[in-house]
C-alpha cells in the first residue's frame, strides 16, 4: 500500500468518526452510531466524572447500553512513553481509549485489548471497543508505535533477511526485543506491552467509578491472559496474533490482516518465519479460538495472503459471508468471516470492518447504513 493509499484511508476515517475529542455521541441511529458531537464535548445528557489522573469519563449510550468511556495521554503514564502522531488525528499524538459499562456489576469478566492499524489514533477510531464495552465487557486500545509499517521496513530486504524482519519487527514494537531494523527504534519503556501495563495501572485513578481497573491491571501484570480477548486491525491483527501465540487467550479476533509475507504482492510470496513456526511452537492460545473479518474487495492489504496466513495458522477453513442481521445467524464452528466480492473500492473495504456500518457495493463507503457491523462483531466477541 502507497503512503497516498494510506491517507486517502484515513481522511475517509476522519469523516466517518469526526473530530471530536471524545468517542463518538450516539447517532439517531440505533447502532451508537460514528457520529460526533460538533464541538468535541459531551453532548447534552451524558454523565461527566474525573479521576485525579485524568479528563472526564464519559458515560452515555453506546450501541443501546450505557457505556462509559474515556481518552489518556499515553505520555502522561510513564517515563519513556513518547508521543506518537496520528495521520487520523491530522498529525496531532494519538490518545489510548478506554470504555466499560457503566453499571460496573454488568461487568462480565472479560477485557477487550485491542490495537488499532498502522497511522491510526484509538481516540478516533474505537467502535470495535464501544461495542465490546455495550456487551459488559471492559476494553481498552493503547496508542503505539504505529507510524512505522512492517512492510515498509521489511520488503525492501532481501529474501533471507525478510523471513526474519517481520517477526523482528513486530516483536520490537511489542516488547521492546532486539535487534531492530532501522527506521524502528522502540524502548522497551515504549513498547506495546509497557504502553498497556501503564494505561491499565492508571486507569485506576482515572476511573475510580471503576474499581475492577486494578484486577484486569494486576492479571496484565503476572501474563494471565485468559480473560483477554485480543484484536487488531490491520498491520494490529498481528499484534493480537503474536500475543496470542505467546500467551493463552480467551480469543484472537483480526479484522483485516495479518498479511506478512516474504515478497509480498508477488505470486511465490510465502510466509514470514514467525508465521511459518506458529503452529509449530505450539501456539498458547489454540486455533479453535482465532477468529478472522475481512473484505474480499480489500486491496490495502492482499486478501489472498490473508487467506494464505489463516491456512498456516489454522483459522477455521471455512469462510462464511457476511451476515448484516441478527437472521440467519452464523454456524458456530465459522470462523472467518468474508464480505463477499463487490465492494470496488479497496480502501474502504480495508476500513469496512472497522466502522459500525459501511454501504452497499461497489463503493461500501465507510459510515453508510446499508451493512451493520453489529451483529458480526458480537459474534466474533460471543460465539462460543
Amino acid at each position: 500500500m502507497t503512503p497516498f493509499d494510506r491517507f486517502v484511508l484515513l481522511a475517509s476515517l476522519i469523516a466517518v468518526v469526526g473530530c471530536s475529542s471524545t468517542p463518538a455521541a450516539p447517532s439517531s441511529a440505533s447502532d451508537g452510531g460514528d457520529a460526533a458531537t460538533s464541538d468535541g464535548g459531551a453532548p447534552d445528557g451524558v454523565a461527566e466524572t474525573g479521576g485525579s489522573d485524568g479528563g472526564a469519563v464519559i458515560c452515555d449510550s453506546q450501541f443501546g447500553a450505557n457505556v462509559c468511556h474515556g481518552i489518556v495521554d499515553p505520555t502522561t503514564l510513564g517515563s519513556g512513553i513518547h508521543a506518537v502522531p496520528s495521520q487520523t488525528a491530522n498529525g496531532k499524538p494519538g490518545m489510548d481509549f478506554f470504555c466499560r459499562p457503566a453499571d460496573p456489576h454488568a461487568y462480565s469478566g472479560v477485557a477487550l485489548l485491542h490495537f488499532v492499524g498502522t497511522l491510526d489514533d484509538p481516540e478516533l477510531d474505537n467502535a470495535f471497543p464501544r461495542l465490546a464495552c455495550s456487551l459488559g465487557y471492559a476494553a481498552i486500545a493503547p496508542m503505539w508505535e504505529n507510524a512505522v509499517e512492517v512492510g515498509v521496513v521489511c520488503d525492501p530486504l532481501a529474501q533471507a533477511q525478510q523471513a526474519t524482519c517481520y517477526g523482528e519487527t513486530r516483536r520490537a514494537i511489542l516488547y521492546g526485543d532486539k535487534p531492530q531494523i532501522p527506521p524502528v527504534d522502540v524502548s522497551t519503556a515504549d513498547s506495546i506491552m509497557n504502553r498497556t501495563a501503564t494505561l491499565l495501572a492508571g486507569l485506576a485513578a482515572i476511573d475510580p467509578g471503576f474499581s475492577t481497573w486494578k484486577d484486569i491491571s494486576d492479571q496484565f501484570v503476572v501474563k494471565d491472559f485468559s480473560s483477554f480477548i485480543l484484536s487488531g486491525h490491520s498491520q494490529g491483527s498481528g499484534y493480537a496474533l503474536m500475543l496470542g501465540g505467546d500467551f493463552a487467550a480467551q480469543r484472537v479476533i483480526m479484522l483485516a490482516g495479518p498479511d506478512d509475507r516474504v515478497d509480498s504482492g508477488k505470486p511465490d510470496n510465502s510466509a514470514a518465519d514467525w508465521l511459518s513456526s506458529f503452529s509449530a511452537l505450539p501456539p498458547k492460545t489454540p486455533p479453535s479460538r482465532y477468529y478472522a473479518y475481512y473484505n474480499d474487495g480489500d486491496t490495502v492489504g492482499s486478501v489472498p495472503q490473508y487467506q494464505a496466513n489463516y491456512d498456516l495458522i489454522h483459522v477455521g477453513a471455512t469462510a462464511c459471508d457476511f451476515v448484516g442481521a441478527a437472521k440467519p445467524a452464523y454456524a458456530p464452528a465459522c470462523r472467518r468471516v468474508v464480505f463477499p466480492a463487490g465492494c470496488t473500492d479497496g480502501l474502504n473495504a480495508h476500513g469496512d470492518v472497522t466502522v459500525a456500518s459501511f454501504g452497499a457495493p461497489p463503493t461500501c463507503a465507510l459510515g453508510a447504513p446499508a451493512n451493520d457491523n453489529q451483529f458480526t462483531w458480537r459474534f466474533l466477541l460471543t460465539n462460543p
